[in-house]
């Protein structure tokens, strides 16, 4: 169930190149992050691993590190 704090559309327009302006890259890019990470660790994913998300998994906590060393 997707609420509120997922900003859908916001996140449709980073992906597609909708909006270049860095906050709202930055707020759509970690939304995503954290809802991979919701979905890797409760999600169906858990079940199995990250088998074929290791991509996904280094990239999403590279963008964590980034945003903490700010």
């Amino acid at each position: 169930m997707r609420g509120k704090s997922d900003r859908e559309e916001l996140v449709k327009s980073v992906l597609t190149g909708g909006t270049n302006e860095p906050a709202e890259v930055a707020v759509g890019v970690l939304i995503i992050v954290y809802r991979f990470r919701n979905n890797l660790h409760h999600g169906l994913k858990w079940a199995y691993g990250i088998q074929g998300q290791r991509e996904k998994f280094e990239q999403s906590n590279a963008v964590l590190t980034g945003v903490m060393e700010m």
